[in-house]
């Protein structure tokens, strides 16, 4: 029986893949060990850093680790030269979209009602896991549904991959624009020696905020620039848009 020629991107992606989940997994059980060691953080912003919203975080990297194990899966079968079944999404019919809309209302209520009712709030992150996936769900659904898609090699490949390029790569831009940022301090304080001080004063203030309001009576004067807020607007914006 003639084999099938072994194409090296099938190598390169189950291994990225395989990566990709145990990173995300890591990440997760580092989320939950920070959020045990807060209480004892000597940073007063990390000390006071709510565990929920730790767990919460913890949650969905977890969450996201799954997605890339189908992905790995369909690459070693591929490289084992196995059959993999073709992916044929079904259309999403109307009571289905119905369904998954009120699915989505009620998960999103229930995580709203759990976390405010005390010490209830620990069961609601997988309602607001849930309030996450529904949506994107449906409209994979929406759009796939009907269409021959390849064979789940291909499609879980395309989803794994974008997955986890888009945000790399939005994380590259926002770390390279942090460094242009810090470059432009740098050099206003070489040519401005005398706002050393101010400066490290500043950044003493921001580590020993408790509150977001302590962060800004700590910011004082510097958020009263115009020139500033205008730069720190744009910096924002940045980040908001390469999400």
């Amino acid at each position: 029986m003639p084999t099938r020629s072994l194409d090296w991107r099938t190598i390169v992606l189950a291994a990225f893949n395989i990566f990709s989940a145990l990173a995300a997994f890591g990440l997760a059980v580092l989320a939950v060990i920070f959020s045990m060691l807060q209480p004892a953080s000597p940073i007063n912003t990390f000390k006071n850093t709510a565990p929920f919203e730790t767990i919460l975080l913890a949650g969905t990297l977890a969450l996201v680790s799954v997605i890339f194990i189908p992905a790995a899966y369909y690459n070693i079968r591929e490289i084992l030269e196995k059959d993999i079944p073709t992916a044929s999404p079904k259309p999403l019919y109307v009571w289905q979209g119905f369904l998954l809309l009120a699915a989505w209302i009620a998960s999103a209520g229930l995580a709203q009602i759990f976390f405010n009712a005390g010490s209830l709030k620990w069961f609601s992150p997988p309602f607001y896991l849930l309030s996450i996936v529904l949506p994107a769900y449906f409209l994979l659904r929406l759009a796939t549904g009907g269409l021959s898609a390849g064979s789940r090699l291909r499609v879980w490949s395309l989803l794994s991959t974008g997955m986890a390029l888009g945000p790399s790569l939005a994380i590259v831009a926002e770390v390279g624009l942090l460094l242009l940022g810090l470059a432009g301090v740098g050099i206003y304080l070489l040519l401005h020696p005398d706002q050393t001080i101010l400066f490290q004063q500043l950044a003493h203030k921001l580590t020993s905020a408790a509150t977001p309001d302590d962060l800004v009576a700590a910011a004082g004067s510097w958020i009263s620039s115009p020139l500033i807020l205008a730069a720190a607007l744009l910096f924002l914006s940045f980040f908001v848009t390469t999400q």
